[in-house]
């Protein structure tokens, strides 16, 4: 006697869609790999066609001045004419094709392969610009970055690729810097539909600063605004107000980035967020909200500004001057060391109290949720216990990492499945059974990568 087959639930799949999910999910792979390769095919021919032009420029008379240029221009029209596209997006691709097979072998033979796409390409030819003229320097960027790009998104191996080049760069930041401030501004640009779009170009500490503020004031209006829905649909229930009640969905709800916009108009019209202060209850005002800007400083550059040990960084891996981190370092209530590896891995902070301090590690070692993929800042997450507490799990390091909202709920409420094999490391298998491991962003924000071996 046969035994009786289990229930399928909500969340289970029958062979027969878990057969056509296999094989969807092969040819989603096969056709990045075709992609990839054709891309890696067409940069080599745009490559070809960017020396053909540079050697018809060689060839003209040294008083030909600005003629020299023309070969370039022309062959753009051509590959633009073949390709269906305009002559400058044609001649940055015969650019940087000529860059990625002379400069990064590597990154090519990967894009061939199918390792990277050329989303990751773009991003790591964009960061490296910089060290082009060192060849040492480059050669350490690209073993450095390409490993974490065959298991990243593009928008992940950007912010890695710019935290690298930081720190092989030999620039003077600060000289940069105070150039690259010059170019601030605020514009505007109409869209469609009676709408438009204000821009801000500032430094990254106040524009992060401003949108911190925003998105802590946005989340006390959100939060207002649920407890009203709450009140009334329990008034109109007849029933006592319960805050673990669900209560349906309000469809008429603003979303966090509506709130932020509505907030950071009112502000700037009124001086003062005074349209949402009615949806606060109490005397908590929104104005009285300050922002919140966590920023890595290596203790070196705080002694010394002329410290050549790495550049402060915001919590994004965007790099800032020393100048504002030490600015900001003065009118900090408290510090919080973090004690780094020399691979990059994030051992303790300076005091110990297991709920805030271990909070804080988490939020220094993870950078962001650390679902696949996902790039929701730490601050923003859940401290999630990756063996559930009510299950037996630790409230340890190694058993915390931080997860979004979104993949917070996944986690509890699909077949995925997650542990930590040690050093931050988190392991998901997917209800398909394919595992995606993710390395916590200090690894590479960290790690020391001028001594490491070329990964072929």
């Amino acid at each position: 006697m046969t035994a009786p087959a289990p229930d399928i639930t909500s969340w289970d799949m029958d062979p027969i869609e878990r057969e056509r999910a296999l094989e969807a999910l092969d040819v989603l792979r096969v056709a990045q790999e075709m992609r990839a390769g054709a891309d890696a095919l067409m940069a080599s021919a745009h490559a070809v066609l960017n020396a053909i032009s540079t050697a018809q420029s060689e060839r003209m008379p040294k008083n030909a001045g600005a003629d020299h240029g023309l070969p370039f221009r022309s062959m753009a029209e051509e590959v633009a004419s073949a390709t269906h596209v305009s002559r400058g997006m044609a001649a940055d691709r015969m650019h940087d094709a000529s860059t990625l097979t002379t400069m990064y072998p590597v990154l090519h033979h990967a894009l061939r392969r199918g390792q990277v796409s050329d989303a990751h390409v773009r991003a790591i030819l964009a960061e490296g610009q910089r060290l082009h003229h060192d060849d040492d320097a480059r050669r350490a960027y690209e073993r450095g970055i390409i490993e974490f790009a065959a298991a990243s998104t593009a928008g992940q191996t950007r912010r890695a690729a710019r935290a690298i080049a930081d720190k092989l760069s030999p620039r003077e930041f600060e000289e940069i810097h105070a150039q690259a401030k010059t170019r601030r501004r605020v514009t505007v640009r109409d869209l469609d539909d009676g709408m438009s779009e204000l821009y801000l170009l500032g430094e990254s500490t106040i524009v992060n600063g401003v949108f911190d503020r925003l998105t802590v004031m946005a989340r006390k209006v959100a939060y207002a605004h649920r407890a009203e829905h709450q009140r009334e649909q329990a008034a109109a229930a007849g029933e006592p107000v319960d805050a673990d009640k669900r209560f349906p969905f309000d469809p008429n709800r603003r979303t966090l980035d509506q709130i932020r916009a509505d907030l950071l108009a009112d502000i700037l019209l009124t001086g003062a967020p005074n349209a949402h202060q009615a949806h606060t209850p109490g005397d908590t005002a929104l104005d009285e909200i300050r922002a919140t800007v966590q920023v890595i400083i290596p203790i070196d550059r705080l002694i010394d500004i002329d410290s050549n040990t790495g550049q402060p960084l915001l919590e994004s891996d965007q790099p800032i001057s020393a100048e504002a981190a030490k600015r900001l370092a003065g009118r900090a209530p408290t510090w919080d060391r973090i004690f780094i590896t020399p691979s990059g891995q994030v051992l303790a902070t300076d005091k110990y109290r297991p709920t805030r301090d271990q909070r804080r590690l988490l939020l220094a070692r993870d950078g962001t949720c650390r679902f696949s993929g996902c790039t929701a800042k730490a601050r923003s997450c859940d401290i999630d216990h990756t063996h559930d507490y009510a299950s037996g799990g630790q409230t340890t390091l190694d058993n915390m990492g931080c997860l979004c909202e979104s993949h917070h709920v996944l986690k509890h409420n699909t077949p995925w499945k997650v542990k930590q094999t040690g050093n931050g490391v988190y392991e998901w298998v997917s209800p398909l059974g394919f595992t995606r491991v993710t390395k916590p962003g200090s690894t590479v924000r960290f790690r020391d990568l001028t001594a490491e071996p070329a990964p072929f």
